[in-house]
């Protein structure tokens, strides 16, 4: 393993025993941070399986009750943003309504 200056300058200094506490003290600091960044990434995949507004993000379940569009692929949290996204929604929508009806025989 490689040292920056400042601690081979530390290491210099200190008797053997203290060298390994000071060895020990940083593989626990490092370990501390890698296992803080996996649980942060546990916790943003968890957050991101929820359901959101396709306009604002605003996310189901967090005092916010989405509503689907008819053609169920998309939620919205609002009228306001069904009618913001409408333009770029609309070729999709009709079509995805007009595969899934049936027939009337």
């Amino acid at each position: 393993e490689t040292f920056d200056d400042e601690t081979k300058e530390q290491l210099a200094d200190l008797a053997p025993i203290d060298k390994v506490d000071l060895m020990r003290s940083r593989e626990e600091d490092k370990k501390k941070r890698e296992d803080d960044a996996s649980n942060d990434k546990k916790k943003d995949i968890r957050i991101a399986k929820l359901p959101e507004c396709a306009v604002c993000g605003a996310q189901d379940g967090l005092g916010v009750e989405l509503l689907h569009c008819a053609c169920n692929v998309v939620r919205y949290c609002s009228n306001h943003c069904q009618k913001l996204h409408w333009k770029e929604h609309k070729k999709l929508c009709k079509e995805r309504r007009s595969s899934k009806a049936t027939p009337k025989s």
